[in-house]
């Protein structure tokens, strides 16, 4: 969330909370009205509490939160080589990337393309996290998939999994062969991401020497997915991208698309 200094936030903590009870006790004498209340909340929460939450405010943000005195000095990467810039995907978005290599143009043993979680990103202090593979002497590539960090799309919001798949690989594969040609390269999921590195892996094998998985999420467990009916129902209601306000909710997925 971006804000103008000096304004207070539109909805204040103690209002919130009051929500939460009232929507926890409501639930408990007839469930189904939470399914009404998260419905509701979902159209207002943007208007709420989402101000200027857009792509250029969330990178006004970062650039804030660069300037400030009190970071730890490994988010500067004066120890590594870094470089930061925008790619265009296919739908014409800019999507954030981030490559790092180590000091002084020393060749590196492997180079990690590197796949994010949900609502994860590429910037802000997970760079310290980065930084001890680019010092034992491996290349650190990723990106921000549509709707996460600093690449444009709304926040968490996955309108196709294929598309954001296809992004991942697509720059990844333009990176390696432009900037990596002849290093062993290695796939890298945190999460989410761990699903994205099964898809893309599975596209193209022979770009890789192997995965790395990291608290993977690669599928969900059969016996936890609601009955074949209550999906059939769902997706009606949710619609395609954009085609009514269900499509817009942070429950809704792809349609035709876990």
């Amino acid at each position: 969330m971006v804000r103008q200094p000096g304004l207070s936030p539109t909805i204040a903590p103690l209002h919130i909370l009051a929500a939460g009870v009232l929507s926890f006790l409501a639930a408990s004498l007839w469930p189904p009205i939470l399914l009404i209340f998260s419905i509701l909340f979902a159209l207002t929460a943007p208007k709420l509490f989402f101000e200027n939450d857009c792509p250029e405010g969330r990178r006004r943000l970062y650039k804030l939160f660069l300037e400030r005195d009190d970071l730890p000095e490994a988010i500067k990467c004066n120890d590594v080589d870094l470089e930061e810039r925008y790619w265009t995907n296919s739908r014409g978005m800019l999507l954030a990337t981030s490559i790092m290599r180590p000091k002084g143009g020393e060749k590196p043993k492997a180079v990690v393309c590197f796949n994010h979680g949900f609502l994860g990103s590429s910037s802000y202090l997970i760079r310290c996290e980065y930084q001890r593979m680019v010092k034992a002497g491996i290349a650190f590539v990723t990106i921000d998939y549509e709707g996460h960090g600093l690449s444009d799309g709304l926040q968490g919001l996955i309108p196709n999994w294929e598309n954001l798949c296809n992004d991942a690989l697509q720059y990844f594969e333009e990176t390696l062969s432009k900037q990596f040609p002849t290093t062993p390269s290695f796939l890298c999921g945190e999460s989410m991401g761990g699903a994205v590195c099964y898809t893309i892996y599975n596209q193209k094998p022979h770009l890789w020497k192997g995965i790395v998985f990291h608290s993977p999420l690669c599928k969900i467990k059969e016996d936890m997915l609601p009955p074949p009916i209550v999906v059939k129902i769902f997706m009606a209601i949710v619609g395609k991208k954009g085609t009514n306000a269900f499509s817009r909710l942070p429950i809704a997925p792809s349609k035709g698309s876990l």
